[in-house]
């Protein structure tokens, strides 16, 4: 099974009234997600272990950025 924790890096997602980026958020739950799998013995793959983009190095832009990531 894949999880994939979404926004990360520059591209945070939304924020919350309080400041909760959607990032963190999303990260904090396939971490726990994984977790619980493990106890059942599903073998899982995490694309987000921290919160970072997974763009190619040479994207330049926030646009091209974006797009990379979401190719890798």
């Amino acid at each position: 099974m894949v999880i994939d924790a979404g926004h990360g890096g520059e591209d945070g997602g939304a924020v919350s009234s309080a400041g909760t980026v959607e990032s963190g958020l999303n990260l904090a739950i396939a971490l726990r997600l994984d977790t619980v799998l493990a106890l059942y013995g599903v073998d899982t793959v995490l694309l987000r272990t921290e919160d970072v983009s997974l763009h190619d190095p040479d994207a330049q832009t926030l646009r091209g950025k974006k797009a990379s990531d979401l190719r890798n």
